[in-house]
């Protein structure tokens, strides 16, 4: 009879993302090798395969890392809130912040790795629907308080909302697009005139808006 295998350690496999963070930014995701991730992380190489295979594995808990920090961190700040409208602009400003933290940067430079391992095509749709629906949740409530009269589906507004935000995403990582504000700008434009809107006019928007931002470096 075979021994039961040894149970997964989630403390280690978090410990090992998180050492993997600034060695992926400092030389970049295709320069850092195994024995590198187990010297940073102070464990054994045979702990990195055990708990993800190889360096493509941490490469993917670093990115599901991004996903579930953009999410929570915006699903914390809207909840703060009780303005739809300002709900709204919280959101797409927090997903296009000043300075991308690093998990994000890594999150959008992985997608080479996830083309290359289509059965985890599931995961990233789940990650991606947590955040279409944060969306979709904020333009109902703004619905139902009377302040937006969409011109189209909210489902697909939002899908819009979430490309611009994704596709600048990776402008931003790679450096083909440097200006934060003026991408954040276009997607109130286009918000506003999808759900027929004026999001400019929301009183004491920006200072939510400032705390929010100062918010991301934590």
């Amino acid at each position: 009879m075979s021994k039961p295998g040894r149970p997964k350690e989630p403390w280690k496999r978090n410990h090992i993302i998180e050492s993997a963070i600034p060695l992926f930014s400092e030389q970049g995701l295709w320069s850092v090798g195994i024995q590198e991730l187990a010297d940073a992380a102070g464990v054994s190489r045979a702990s990195i395969h055990y708990h993800f295979s190889g360096v493509n594995g941490v490469i993917l808990g670093v990115a599901e890392k991004g996903f579930s920090l953009m999410y929570t961190r915006r699903r914390s700040a809207v909840d703060k809130l009780d303005d739809p409208r300002a709900k709204l602009v919280t959101l797409i400003r927090m997903g296009i912040p000043d300075a991308l933290p690093p998990e994000y940067i890594i999150m959008y430079e992985s997608i080479g790795v996830f083309r290359a391992n289509p059965e985890l095509l599931p995961m990233i749709n789940g990650l991606i629907a947590k955040q279409l629906e944060l969306y979709v949740s904020v333009m109902r409530e703004g619905i139902q308080s009377g302040y937006f009269s969409p011109l189209e589906d909210i489902e697909s507004i939002g899908k819009n909302l979430l490309a611009i935000e994704d596709g600048s995403g990776i402008y931003l990582t790679v450096g083909t697009e440097q200006d934060s504000e003026g991408i954040r700008l276009r997607m109130l434009s286009y918000a506003a005139l999808a759900l027929n809107c004026d999001l400019s006019s929301v009183a004491g928007i920006n200072a939510e808006i400032n705390s929010t931002q100062t918010g991301l470096a934590s």
